[in-house]
């Protein structure tokens, strides 16, 4: 974890791995912002996230996913995400989750709390919440499904803390929708014998000309 921290922070230094060659000035200006925005996104993690990617419990390069992906408009992505998200077979699982968090993280992810976000968000949780609910449903697997209810529960947390009306500013209808979505993840959670997410969503005082677009249906 230490190396990776050190290798990013030292890209394109005098002591550092060299930057790519560019031949034209704007793609140089996008990696630079790219690696800006990763760079921003590494600090946020902690050491004990990296060493699950180091180890390959979150996933390892799909090189049918990253043909896939070749695509990276967001509507694609989101779509995409929603399909692998929805076959319930255990090696789309990481294909969801890759693109799960392409479409709300640096480089490609769109901008905090729209509405494009909040649909993205939903797909990841829901995402952890299937695997977990599989593993449960198969007998077996309790430790896998505790690790991906543990994720779903921070995502849903962190959301919490950090826009209490859950979106319902640029979806409108959107706190009813993860208000269900917690109490199925703590019913999930209850199946595999974990406490309920310590959560408190509290409902937003709204005027009808403040809320956002109206969505059809739920993720």
């Amino acid at each position: 974890v230490k190396d990776l921290r050190d290798a990013v922070r030292n890209l394109g230094k005098p002591d550092g791995p060299p930057l790519p060659d560019f031949a034209d000035v704007m793609e140089e200006k996008k990696y630079k912002e790219a690696l800006r925005k990763f760079r921003q996104a590494l600090a946020e993690t902690d050491d004990g996230e990296l060493e699950g990617y180091a180890r390959g419990d979150q996933s390892t390069f799909d090189p049918i996913l990253y043909r896939e992906l070749a695509n990276t408009d967001f509507e694609f992505r989101l779509a995409l995400a929603w399909a692998y998200s929805h076959t319930e077979r255990e090696e789309d699982v990481p294909k969801a989750v890759n693109l799960a968090l392409s479409l709300v993280a640096p480089p490609l992810g769109a901008e905090d709390d729209t509405a494009e976000w909040w649909r993205a968000r939903m797909i990841q949780v829901r995402t952890y919440m299937g695997a977990a609910d599989r593993k449960i449903a198969a007998g077996g697997g309790s430790a896998e499904a505790t690790d991906w209810l543990e994720r779903a529960g921070k995502v849903l947390t962190g959301l919490s803390a950090g826009y209490p009306d859950m979106g319902e500013s640029a979806i409108k209808g959107n706190f009813k929708r993860w208000e269900k979505l917690l109490d199925e993840l703590n019913q999930l959670r209850q199946k595999a014998g974990m406490i309920p997410v310590d959560v408190t969503l509290v409902p937003p005082k709204l005027s009808a000309n403040t809320a956002g677009q109206p969505e059809d249906g739920d993720e």
